[in-house]
């Protein structure tokens, strides 16, 4: 099989052709994780009361063309329409199952706070593309972001997802699980741990009641934010454990590229270079992209990156320092707020006049104010390095327009300015159903070559002098 990134070092970047076909389609089922074990706090038992509960319990199709997220749902408020049409078909298995919340200090949350430490969650679901003329089967994991609900504990964020995030020291690997020896983030780690098992179960029974052709089979890795940092983990077990069963004693996915690895807007999750480095070995780091944008708040988060410009505090940064797996796909921080406009503008009963009169006119005003600063920023950089026009917007604080974009913020209102945009960086907005800001695939790029082009170079740009 290709590996999911080819020519990287070359002027043009060769996606694997069985991927790049599948990629809207995978934007659509990652927000499909979301609304899988989204509840409904209305409800007087909200661990029992999943909104759309029938996409846990039983397996759906999804037929090209429909937009229907659950259209075996008996209820009819049980549906729940995509943002696009699917241009595959889709078998998506019932969710498996899976426990979320453990941290290091567990007994704080229980005793202190009188908090449930943990509790059962379904984390994602298998989906799988039948591979039509002379394409393999593609087998996807889909695994679910974070989630804040208003019954939980500080609407959410002291909740058992948010709390799995918070849980930020560092763990050794289990070797006899992973191979090697390394640390991970203790909360993902902990969670992947959780649910391994069903998941596990979850793919030999696709593959066995579905008489999937082991020799022409695909199998891809995803989520978005604490989906994408899963995902991260859950490859690496994978491609160690189930590689060698699937594919033979003597399988190497850094050479046989069975295993492929997307990871949207992800947290880091590496605890050092050395575990990075074993899984680049393993894996291939060919076969695995972070897709986010420049200003993306999560793929950035951490104490080393706050201070990774004061040269004194780098031992202590290492003590704290996560870090980044695979090639990056960069998405245009601009232009991902454009379209954020446009898909809440375009979403049916969403808005009503008056808001886009007042409110989004301040948004526009912001959004044009950050384009042309990062543009007029990054053309005076290239000028100077003599380097092609391709190069991100990344050296842009310095210009005159500081002060025009904080007003445009602010004037956007409390939540609609710099939440707004942060959000939106992270391939979130309010098109949708559940309110608030959740993952949108309309934002994120589908010309996934272009990303990595665009992230290529803004690495490039990070170690000029």
């Amino acid at each position: 099989m290709p590996a999911l990134v080819n020519n990287y070092g070359e002027s043009e970047v060769k996606l694997s052709p069985y991927f790049d076909e599948c990629v809207a389609d995978i934007h659509l089922l990652i927000r499909r994780s979301y609304l899988c074990s989204k509840r409904d706090a209305g409800c007087e038992i909200p661990e029992t009361a999943y909104r759309y509960y029938e996409g846990i319990f039983q397996d759906m199709i999804l037929e090209t063309g429909t937009m229907d997220y659950f259209p075996d749902a008996s209820d009819p408020e049980g549906h729940a329409l995509a943002r696009y049409p699917f241009e595959h078909t889709w078998l998506c298995k019932k969710t498996f199952m899976g426990e979320q919340g453990r941290t290091q200090i567990g007994s704080f949350f229980e005793n202190t706070l009188g908090i449930q430490s943990t509790e059962t969650d379904f984390p994602g679901f298998i989906a799988l593309k039948r591979g039509e003329n002379g394409h393999p089967d593609v087998l996807v994991v889909v695994l679910r972001g974070s989630q804040a609900e208003s019954f939980q504990p500080l609407h959410g964020m002291l909740g058992s997802s948010w709390r799995t995030n918070y849980a930020v020291g560092k763990e050794k690997l289990p070797k006899a699980i992973f191979g090697f020896k390394g640390s991970m983030h203790y909360g993902f780690l902990e969670k992947e741990l959780a649910f391994r098992q069903t998941l596990l179960h979850s793919i030999y029974d696709t593959i066995i009641n579905e008489q999937v052709d082991i020799d022409n089979l695909i199998i891809v890795v995803t989520g978005h934010s604490q989906g994408g940092a899963l995902a991260q983990i859950t490859i690496v077990d994978l491609v160690k454990n189930l590689g060698p069963l699937l594919f033979g004693n003597d399988f190497d996915n850094a050479k046989h590229n069975r295993f492929y690895g997307y990871f949207m807007s992800p947290a880091r999750v590496a605890g050092s270079k050395s575990t990075v480095r074993h899984i680049h070995d393993l894996v291939g780091k060919h076969n695995m992209i972070r897709h986010s944008t420049i200003h993306d708040p999560v793929p950035n988060a951490g104490i080393d990156r706050i201070f990774e410009r004061i040269a004194i505090l780098d031992p202590i940064n290492a003590i704290f320092a996560y870090h980044n797996i695979g090639y990056l796909a960069l998405d245009d921080s601009g232009r991902v707020l454009e379209k954020a406009l446009a898909s809440e503008a375009s979403y049916p009963n969403k808005y009503d006049e008056r808001l886009f009169t007042e409110f989004n006119r301040d948004r526009y005003l912001m959004v044009q104010i950050v384009k042309n600063k990062l543009f007029d920023s990054y053309k005076c950089h290239l000028k100077a390095k003599g380097c092609s026009r391709l190069m991100p917007k990344y050296h842009y604080w310095s210009t005159k327009s500081d002060l025009k974009m904080a007003r445009a913020i602010f004037r956007a209102g409390p939540l609609g300015g710099l939440y707004w945009m942060v959000s939106c960086w992270h391939f979130g907005s309010r098109a949708n159903n559940e309110g608030g800001y959740v993952f949108d695939p309309v934002l994120p790029d589908k010309n996934i070559d272009i990303a990595l082009i665009r992230g290529r170079l803004h690495k490039m740009a990070k170690t000029m002098p």
